[in-house]
């Protein structure tokens, strides 16, 4: 297989959940696990949000960047920028929004990224969770999505892992969630400043992963997956001994066992206000596969190789069908 294009070389890893939305000349993309050094070659550009333009040479030319002000302090804590930024075109501005792990948001302007510096956002908000700024089972890991509501309303939506910050507050609140949820932000321009106003909270939602919004319902997920790299601390009486925990151990061995089953979870797009959910009718759980609504249904697939569709209510339903679960055979 050919490739289209090449994009030219960037030293760092590119860890991006969830397709882009936007514009086909626009591409845009965060990278990690690199430090960000004060330069503009090619090959020293590390932990950015990057934009390129197919020019007709059919290759991505790097044209502009963005780092955030303290991309070496998130680099040396391992809070990865690891999902797609979205592209949002309102009132006749050009936007980018992207997070990461340290789970705060950066709007930008397309037409300049970052300003001069490339260092400086329209807004950076403020934590929506990771109060601790851990690097596992808390964060932003799950694909944001946007919309527009009939008013005309530019809508954020946000899913993330772990306790929301105990200073994110929200008009509309369901919950405060522990092991995640979703939050959705309404794009506004208020004294001349364009930010990312906090709208409404969802109830708890476990290890909440992408988010997808169809007919004014928010589709979102949590995996039930075991998401925590580090070994945690056990009494000298429970069961197996005591232990010291701090360790890092991301291994399959451990975290699979502790791994418990996904809920799929349709929300109010407007208020969050939970509409439906699978409850338990999902028996395995889900890693960075991601959730599809198409052709009437939400589908997804579990670490037991298994596809679950569920109907997708037409105007006037109240309530989703009963799910189909279908085997799907993995490998060769």
């Amino acid at each position: 297989m050919t490739p289209e294009f090449l994009s030219e070389f960037l030293p760092a890893h590119c860890l991006s959940a969830g397709p882009l939305r936007g514009h086909l000349e626009v591409f845009a993309a965060q990278l990690a696990d690199r430090g960000y050094a004060e330069s503009t070659s090619r090959e020293r550009i590390r932990l950015v949000a990057n934009l390129g333009r197919w020019l007709g040479r059919r290759q991505l030319q790097l044209v502009d960047y963005f780092a955030p002000p303290n991309a070496n302090w998130m680099w040396r804590r391992d809070l990865d920028m690891n999902v797609t930024p979205v592209v949002v075109d309102y009132r006749g501005r050009k936007f980018l929004v992207g997070t990461s792990k340290e789970c705060r948001m950066w709007l930008l302007d397309r037409d300049s990224l970052g300003g001069d510096d490339h260092r400086t956002s329209l807004q950076t908000t403020p934590l929506l969770c990771n109060d601790a700024q851990a690097y596992d089972a808390t964060g932003v890991w799950g694909a944001l999505a946007a919309w527009q509501d009939a008013t005309g309303a530019q809508w954020i939506v946000v899913p993330f892992w772990g306790p929301v910050s105990q200073t994110f507050k929200a008009p509309i609140e369901h919950g405060r969630p522990v092991n995640g949820g979703v939050a959705a932000y309404k794009l506004e321009e208020r004294a001349g400043r364009w930010q990312l106003v906090p709208a409404w909270l969802s109830r708890d939602v476990y290890m909440a992963e992408n988010a997808i919004v169809a007919n004014g319902i928010v589709f979102t997920y949590g995996s039930g997956e075991d998401t925590t790299q580090t070994v945690l601390d056990r009494a000298w009486d429970a069961p197996g001994g005591g232990r010291m925990g701090g360790g890092l151990d991301s291994s399959a061995a451990r975290r699979i066992p502790n791994s418990t089953t996904a809920a799929i979870y349709a929300l109010d797009a407007l208020t969050g206000r939970e509409l439906w959910s699978s409850g338990n009718e999902i028996r395995s759980w889900n890693h960075f596969s991601g959730i599809t609504v198409a052709n009437g249904r939400v589908y997804l697939t579990t670490f037991d190789g298994t596809l679950y569709a569920f109907g997708v209510p037409r105007p006037g339903q109240t309530v989703l069908n009963r799910s189909r679960r279908v085997p799907i055979q993995v490998g060769g």
